[in-house]
């Protein structure tokens, strides 16, 4: 397990080391794995690593990795309509943010986390190409993460209150039942 962890979590993540993904990330369903990069370690120091690791524990906890697999089915379903990946980009954004939301929580430094994010970008594009990415929030989508730090910048401003996290879901939730409904015409339609 992580210690030290302030997420509530009933699967249990290992952690593990590899020198072949960039960044951090989740993987895996019933038994999980926090799979952490090893440049990665070298870069950050310990509070940092304490960040991303409660980031990876969040997605683990809102059990992101099903909704994901869940969103990649529909869009394998219904490849042909722009609107379902357009929506499933919408939900992924949507997912990062309520995880950055929870570490900012924990930590109470969105400033001190937005650096962190930073740092694990520029890692992950420093290293492009050498390595895997398999997170879908790291730097391999620029504007998702430009998209992140700008909302920890309003979040550190005082400028987001509360509701945005239920907003997010609301507007997530809406997303969900619109390709919904675009995939069950186009399965009509065959």
């Amino acid at each position: 397990g992580i210690p030290g962890t302030t997420v509530l979590l009933s699967r249990r993540p290992l952690l593990r080391v590899s020198g072949e993904v960039r960044g951090a990330c989740a993987v895996g369903f019933r038994r999980p794995v926090i799979l952490v990069s090893t440049g990665l370690l070298r870069e950050l120091d310990d509070a940092q690593l304490h960040q991303v690791l409660l980031h990876e524990c969040a997605h683990l906890a809102r059990r992101d990795d099903w909704t994901r697999l869940l969103l990649r089915m529909i869009a394998a379903v219904a490849w042909v309509h722009p609107a379902v990946h357009w929506i499933a980009g919408r939900i992924d954004d949507e997912m990062e943010a309520a995880c950055d939301q929870r570490v900012v929580a924990a930590s109470g430094n969105p400033t001190g986390y937005a650096r962190v994010l930073l740092d694990v970008a520029g890692f992950a594009a420093r290293h492009q190409g050498t390595t895997l990415t398999l997170a879908p929030g790291s730097s391999a989508r620029m504007p998702l993460m430009r998209s992140r730090i700008e909302r920890l910048a309003a979040a550190a401003d005082g400028q987001q209150g509360r509701g945005a996290g239920v907003a997010a879901l609301g507007v997530s939730a809406a997303l969900v039942g619109l390709a919904a409904g675009s995939i069950l015409g186009i399965i009509a339609a065959l």
